[in-house]
């Protein structure tokens, strides 16, 4: 019988507070398989005395929904952070070295805020969807598949996923308007690849994911 929508936010909010700790920071990330533009990730620690009836992996809301939840995450959470690396970084160090920087700065973000409200960070879960190791965060939990099972990991999913997308729209669309960014948002579609084959490369696209391109 399919999940109803009370019964799956149930079970991703049940899934954090088994953990027995005063906070659950949730992290995620978006673009590590794009194209082009940046590689974003998203942390977040909910507020469990406000409720998000939406809440999801990322990839099962439509996009238009995806930025609602954004706005509704950055209102009702206890705190967030969305850590932000380059294409220039990502040619340059990888993928991999790109993706864990990003983890550290959207969680760096979020353990500031928390100082500066004066919430003690001593009695912390750190959640990071995957199965990553070596990441400097310190004592976090690998969760594969984390964002169909957490809250906190399916916010940070939203968190990263429609922020990205928004740059992508927003900014490097009007940036490149021949690329079309608005519309497959980096990644490598059919449209994306020919159109890489027929002008070339732009600034934003990662050089070292387009060999076989150009």
């Amino acid at each position: 019988m399919r999940e109803t929508k009370e019964e799956r936010l149930n079970r991703l909010r049940n899934y954090d507070s088994e953990f027995k700790t005063d906070l659950v920071i949730g992290l995620d990330e978006a673009g590590r398989g794009a194209l082009a533009g940046p590689i974003y990730a998203g942390a977040v620690i909910l507020n469990p005395n406000k409720n998000i009836s939406d809440l999801n992996d990322s990839k099962k809301i439509v996009e238009h929904k995806r930025y609602d939840l954004l706005d509704e995450i950055k209102e009702k959470s206890l705190v967030y952070g969305i850590g932000i690396v380059d294409s220039k970084i990502i040619d340059a160090k990888g993928i991999q070295y790109a993706n864990f920087l990003a983890f550290k700065l959207a969680y760096n973000e979020c353990i500031e805020k928390l100082k500066i409200n004066n919430i003690d960070t001593t009695s912390l879960t750190i959640l990071i969807d995957g199965n990553y190791k070596n990441i400097e965060i310190p004592n976090y939990i690998s969760v594969k598949k984390g964002d169909t099972k957490s809250a906190s990991i399916a916010a940070a999913s939203i968190i990263a996923k429609a922020s990205r997308d928004l740059f992508l729209k927003d900014v490097l669309n009007k940036t490149y308007p021949n690329y079309y960014f608005n519309k497959h948002k980096g990644y490598g579609t059919k449209e994306h690849r020919n159109i890489i084959k027929e002008i070339g490369l732009s600034e934003a696209h990662r050089k070292s994911f387009c060999k076989n391109l150009i």
